[in-house]
């Protein structure tokens, strides 16, 4: 067994494939793997639009649902993506849901990751929150299908930042 580091960024997630490759003998594969994800993460950080579109990005692991600061990988997707974090400067990785802070932040997209067994409703809670009377205001759903997984930490990453770049552009 091996306890890997939850990442805090895209160079962590990048760091666990190098170790995995290590652990099982492939460490060159391993490499190669992670150089290709970084011209992944560059060529999405060079092609991002020049007005980032707002992210709140909330996540619900089992009943307790959190936000994520600048310390996180999902930040780092997010950015990917051509989105601005709302709460990118928080020195924290992820932050209790505080309702009030993120109407003040004004989004322009939130993103929304719940556990199949524990599934939430986007549409009910903006409407509880009273986010759906915004004009073209959407929620994005991210679910745990490979490619579209906000947590997800591994190979995958990449694709999850190149479907939330679609996701983003039909919010604009």
């Amino acid at each position: 067994a091996y306890a890997f580091p939850v990442p805090q960024s895209r160079f962590g997630v990048l760091e666990n494939i190098v170790t995995v490759g290590a652990l099982i003998g492939r460490v060159d594969a391993a490499r190669a793997l992670a150089a290709a994800m970084d011209e992944e993460f560059e060529a999405l950080r060079v092609s991002a639009p020049a007005r980032r579109t707002r992210v709140y990005a909330e996540l619900w692991f089992g009943r307790h649902p959190r936000s994520t600061g600048g310390r996180t990988h999902v930040h780092d997707l997010v950015e990917l993506a051509g989105g601005e974090n709302i709460f990118g400067a928080s020195p924290q990785g992820y932050l209790p849901l505080d309702i009030a802070s993120v109407t003040a932040s004004r989004p322009d997209v939130v993103v929304f990751f719940s556990e199949p067994e524990y599934p939430v409703d986007p549409v009910r809670l903006l409407a509880e929150r009273g986010w759906d009377a915004r004009p073209g205001f959407r929620p994005v759903v991210s679910t745990v299908q490979r490619g579209r997984n906000l947590i997800h930490d591994g190979p995958s990453f990449a694709e999850t930042a190149r479907w939330l770049a679609g996701e983003l552009d039909l919010c604009r």
